[in-house]
């Protein structure tokens, strides 16, 4: 038997808004129920009609919910609506304000009625219909006369079709009215979530054995899932966080993060492989910004990114040289026009270190290298002119360096050639060589203005 209901905290308004809320679920559930009813009388190929008015006593009408002529009357009673007497004792009151005592004699009394005035009623319980599905279903049709041919199982499978009608009648209504009370019903749930820990494990363990045994809807919600991911940056957000959140702290919860991956990795290894490739292809640009951005603001990352690097070209050598040419001969004159900025952007700075003056006539300097008397000393005489080195080297610039405008310079290269040679004149093919040289390395040197310096008287 069911408890009572506990109507001593509720005022006579709560208790009328109670029993019509009532009254309004029973009623689509009962609705239902007649609808797997007539489908089964269907495919029975049974003639009848539904919501039928038919007279019990004088004067008084009911609407019957099927009715087959001549004179069959099936009525399906809902248990809360007519007092299943397997879940309602005597006295317990139902949705429509009567005890189940009375609304029992009134069904009695409206039944007697019509049976006097020559109808044959047949009832079947909600209860009946749902558990004992083939019983009842055989006791529907055996009223109506038709005997299904006597095939095994034929009842079964009547009572099996019913069941998924029932299950997808009820599914739809309980989405319309969630449809139409979404806000209160998700307030709702979302209050009881935070009070009622047994009731959310409760829920969460239902919904997960719901999607374990129903792959379709597993599919359909992960691709949902999947979809508001990519396109919601709030949900991506507070998704990422939540999972940020469960790897640092739940225990063993990293661990079997880890083994999934991997396991999907050796499982899909090529398709990621492929997929991950043509990620990176489609927003290089993007990706490649943020590296730098990212390696230039966060100095931890960037001694990170450089020890691993460092790293990998120790272990495989002859691949990142391989890598090097291969992104020379894909962006060569990009490069060189690269080196060639920087070499002079570099050159300005170490003449703004030396002073900016050239060293032999004070003109503006626009070369900085190395005197002729000064090659031999101590370990820098085998050290190679790299302006880059000297920009960040402030020190040694100025102890290894020496401002020269173009013509002192050349004056410059050609005397160190010649002090080289240990003062044996040149062959012309040297000679020729360092001419060149000279030539070249005035006519790489700009200043401020673009424009190349003047020669010197």
């Amino acid at each position: 038997m069911t408890k009572k209901r506990d109507e001593s905290s509720m005022t006579e308004q709560q208790k009328e808004a109670r029993n019509k809320q009532l009254a309004e679920a029973r009623r689509r559930k009962k609705n239902t129920l007649e609808l797997v009813v007539r489908y089964v009388l269907n495919r029975a190929d049974i003639e009848y009609d539904f919501q039928v008015t038919l007279e019990w006593a004088p004067g008084k009408t009911i609407r019957v919910d099927v009715f087959v002529e001549p004179n069959i009357v099936i009525e399906v009673d809902g248990d809360a609506w007519h007092g299943y007497p397997g879940s309602y004792g005597p006295d317990d009151p139902l949705p429509n304000g009567m005890t189940a005592r009375e609304k029992w004699a009134k069904d009695a009394e409206i039944r007697a009625g019509l049976e006097k005035n020559g109808y044959k009623v047949m009832a079947v319980w909600e209860n009946d219909l749902r558990k004992q599905t083939a019983d009842a279903l055989k006791r529907v049709l055996d009223a109506c006369g038709r005997e299904v041919p006597d095939i095994p199982g034929r009842y079964k499978q009547l009572a099996a079709e019913a069941k998924r009608l029932l299950a997808k009648l009820e599914r739809e209504l309980k989405n319309k009215h969630y449809r139409k009370h979404a806000d209160e019903i998700n307030e709702r749930a979302r209050i009881r979530r935070e009070t009622d820990p047994e009731w959310r494990d409760s829920q969460n363990e239902k919904a997960r054995k719901r999607l374990r045994d129903n792959p379709e809807l597993r599919a359909r919600q992960n691709q949902a899932q999947n979809d508001k991911y990519h396109n919601d940056p709030v949900f991506r957000a507070k998704t990422k966080a939540q999972a940020n959140e469960r790897y640092r702290t739940e225990a063993g919860v990293a661990d079997s993060a880890k083994a999934r991956s991997r396991k999907r990795y050796r499982d899909n290894k090529d398709e990621i492989n492929a997929q991950g490739k043509a990620r990176y292809e489609k927003n290089r640009e993007k990706i490649l910004a943020g590296e730098r951005a990212k390696y230039a603001n966060d100095q931890e990352y960037a001694e990170r990114k450089r020890a691993n690097s460092r790293e990998y070209g120790r272990k495989n050598p002859d691949k990142v040289m391989g890598k090097k040419r291969e992104y020379y001969k894909r962006n060569r004159d990009e490069i060189s026009v690269k080196r060639k900025k920087k070499k002079i952007a570099d050159t300005d700075k170490i003449i703004e270190i030396l002073g900016g003056a050239c060293s032999v006539c004070g003109a503006r300097a626009t070369v900085a290298r190395r005197a002729a008397d000064e090659c031999e000393k101590g370990a820098h005489k085998e050290r190679r002119w790299y302006s880059g080195y000297y920009a960040t080297r402030p020190a040694e610039a100025r102890r290894f360096l020496r401002p020269f405008c173009a013509a002192c310079a050349k004056a410059e290269i050609t005397k160190a050639a010649r002090k080289a040679h240990s003062g044996k004149r040149a062959s012309k093919e040297t000679r020729a060589k360092m001419s060149q040289s000279a030539k070249r390395g005035w006519k790489s040197r700009r200043d401020s203005s673009g424009k190349a310096p003047a020669r010197a008287p």
